[in-house]
């Protein structure tokens, strides 16, 4: 046989060996298989009973870890001030202060940087911070737009003070302690000592106070279109006072006096609601005054100087 051919034989017998090996190994293996069954469980016949096994639950395995209670969020803080019932919900707090178009984080802020003759802007909102003006002249506090709230969390002292000043106005600006009633027995919404030329128009002074307005030295004092209520003892106490006191379009009442007032000048009263508690005066005045009350609503008695009157519906005394 030719040498090609003789190794062209040992080569086909040899592929056809390992095919024969190949082939039996191969039934083997299937063999074992198809003995032992599939591996996979879920490849596995299911025995009788065993669905019902596998939708039984499972014992739970201790977790090898101690869980505590998750916290809870906390609370949220209350507010620095809380704002007064009949104050709208979305009157900011505490908002910028304007003054000849630049902004200040607070009134005294802005009131040391005003200039005299200035007038400072308020926007709606809610102040939590008590005022001073000292050593002022032609200065005006003011809303903006409407009236903005001083409500001080505070039980005593003062929430507005005008110190030896003149010609200081405050125009649509509602001023009060935030504090319960009857826990303020040295408080004032608003005192005025040793001034001239003091104007509140559209003001509101109430809340947790002695007196609603207190107002000491002062020479010429005007208010009108205001509400002072809720103070312990008296709406309005002047003293000392001189020149033009006016009250007009006003209400003034207490859970005491509504109003008295002593010094000299002219004393005009008029349209006015004055409303003690029961039992007490609705108004009296005392020292050298001149001038008229006249269309007012009196809820108690009157005291003027020589004695106590029962109308004084255009009364003019000296």
């Amino acid at each position: 046989m030719p040498p090609v051919l003789a190794r062209a034989a040992v080569v086909v017998a040899i592929a056809a060996a390992f095919a024969a090996l190949s082939a039996a190994s191969w039934w083997a293996v299937a063999g074992r298989v198809r003995a032992g069954g599939p591996r996979l469980p879920w490849l596995r016949a299911s025995p009788p009973g065993a669905e019902e096994e596998a939708r039984a639950p499972a014992a739970e395995l201790p977790s090898p870890f101690e869980w505590g209670p998750a916290p809870g969020a906390p609370d949220q803080p209350p507010p620095a001030v809380a704002p007064a019932s009949w104050a709208p919900a979305d009157w900011p707090m505490d908002p910028p202060v304007k003054v000849a178009g630049l902004t200040y984080p607070t009134i005294q802020a802005a009131v040391a940087a005003a200039e005299d003759g200035g007038t400072i802007l308020l926007p709606r909102g809610v102040y939590s911070r008590p005022v001073l003006i000292r050593g002022r002249h032609d200065l005006a506090l003011e809303g903006e737009g409407g009236p903005a709230l001083v409500l001080v969390p505070s039980n005593r002292g003062a929430a507005v003070a005008v110190e030896d000043s003149q010609r200081i106005a405050l125009r649509d600006v509602f001023v009060r302690h935030d504090a319960p009633p009857g826990t303020c027995p040295g408080a004032v919404a608003m005192r005025v000592e040793r001034s001239s030329e003091v104007s509140l128009s559209r003001v509101y002074l109430g809340g947790c106070a002695r007196a609603s307005l207190w107002a000491d030295q002062v020479t010429g004092l005007a208010v009108s279109d205001s509400i002072f209520e809720d103070a312990a003892e008296l709406a309005l106490e002047g003293e000392r006072l001189r020149g033009d006191v006016v009250v007009a379009r006003s209400a003034l009442s207490s859970r005491g006096a509504a109003a008295v007032i002593s010094g000299s000048g002219r004393l005009l009263i008029a349209a006015t609601r004055l409303a003690p508690a029961p039992g007490r005066d609705a108004l009296g005045v005392g020292g050298r005054f001149e001038g008229a009350i006249q269309g007012n609503v009196l809820l108690g008695p009157v005291q003027l100087p020589g004695g106590p009157v029962a109308a004084v519906e255009g009364r003019t005394w000296c």
